[in-house]
């Protein structure tokens, strides 16, 4: 068993795993953002599909999963807001 974690560890990065999460979170949060935008039936061009798939921070794609479930378009989904 002991070989199998050795195996397993060589091909991890050298942070231990942690850049492989949080490429899986950015896929994930992406992925959802735009299911719920299509079962809500907020149209997603091609351009908005792109923009959310190439995000990286997860705040940003936290706060747009958070948005999608209320946005009515787009816009709403990437306005930044002003104030508190």
């Amino acid at each position: 068993m002991s070989a199998r974690r050795e195996d397993a560890g060589a091909d991890t990065p050298a942070d231990g795993g942690v850049l492989g999460g949080t490429e899986q979170a950015v896929g994930r949060l992406s992925a959802a953002i735009l299911r719920i935008l299509a079962a809500r039936g907020v149209p997603a061009s091609e351009e908005v599909k792109g923009r959310i798939i190439g995000e990286t921070h997860l705040d940003v794609l936290e706060r747009w999963l958070q948005r999608a479930a209320s946005a009515a378009t787009v816009e709403e989904l990437f306005r930044e807001t002003a104030g508190p």
